[in-house]
């Protein structure tokens, strides 16, 4: 366990350091802009300003057991979402108050109103420091990218949380994936016309194959690891109305033992047992080859889709 999170340490290091660096800078700062804020810009009583920046150092020990308690140091930011978002303001107000009480103690006096606005600077420096770099990377890619020209259209089909997880993982790695989301479809009528991350969901599935020409789509990818195997057989009929590749995310039960996280790293085509709502049964081959080498074979069930196959 040691040896783990000294590899840890070290493997995160360069970027502890850095947000360590800027935290302080940031505390500074938030805590200058608050007490001048708080007498309209104009000139801060020297008690004030003065309390405002003497006790840093205390100020900056809170701050940082606080964050390092909440992971604000070795989380990563780039696949941040609400919850990292939840961490940040709860630390800070956890910090506003731990400041407040001691210095109310020890009768550091500085006005109350101090506290309120530093909370919400501090809230939203720190939100730039850790999710700055995100945002500014999102709009490099959607504006100037040029290699966006040259990735696959791809429809995801299902705008839920395994539709969500999809498009973080391309977004984030496009030079691994080599797919832009073009189109979401979802059957779910409350979500048609609303967005997910940024995409609008443009139809249901039964939309897929207009959807499909108007996009110029190339791939296809079923995210519905919830979905019964007849709604599956029904999307895949619509998408193979299509000259896309369709790909689909298993059912959860199938994937979630395994060692892989990542959403992506589990889609694979479509294939027959998908349809079947059971693990593929594999036949040997070899075993009942010569059962059946030159006879006529009777298929039941012929018409449907797994017949068929």
């Amino acid at each position: 366990m040691t040896k783990r999170v000294s590899t840890i340490i070290k493997n995160k290091l360069p970027n502890i350091l850095l947000f360590v660096f800027i935290d302080l800078v940031v505390l500074f700062l938030t805590s200058v802009l608050a007490v001048w804020a708080r007498f309209d810009f104009g000139i801060i009583p020297e008690p004030y300003l003065t309390n405002s920046y003497q006790y840093l150092i205390i100020d900056f020990a809170i701050l940082f057991i606080l964050f390092s308690i909440f992971k604000l140091y070795t989380s990563v930011w780039k696949y941040a979402s609400v919850t990292e978002l939840c961490d940040i303001i709860l630390a800070c107000c956890i910090y506003e108050t731990a400041t407040y009480v001691y210095k109310a103690l020890f009768s550091i006096y500085l006005p109350r109103s101090f506290y309120l606005i530093q909370i919400f600077l501090l809230i939203a420096f720190t939100c730039f420091s850790r999710l700055g770099y995100r945002t500014m990377r999102v709009i490099y890619i959607r504006l100037f990218d040029n290699n966006n020209n040259k990735l696959t259209n791809t429809m995801l089909v299902g705008a839920g949380d395994a539709g969500r997880m999809i498009i973080d993982e391309i977004n984030n790695n496009k030079d691994i994936f080599n797919a832009k989301i073009a189109c979401v479809v979802d059957d779910r009528k409350a979500k048609i016309g609303s967005f997910i991350k940024g995409y609008r969901i443009e139809g249901s599935t039964k939309d897929i194959e207009e959807l499909a020409e108007k996009h110029n789509i190339k791939e296809i990818i079923i995210a519905i690891p919830s979905a019964s195997k007849e709604r599956i057989a029904d999307i895949a009929n619509e998408c193979h109305k299509t000259d896309a590749i369709v790909k689909i995310l298993p059912s959860i039960y199938k994937t979630m033992n395994k060692k892989e996280v990542s959403p992506m790293s589990q889609v694979r085509p479509i294939s027959y047992e998908d349809f079947l709502g059971r693990d593929q049964i594999v036949v040997n081959s070899e075993e009942i080859k010569d059962n059946l080498s030159d006879k006529v074979i009777l298929v039941t069930g012929g018409g449907g889709s797994i017949g068929s196959e």
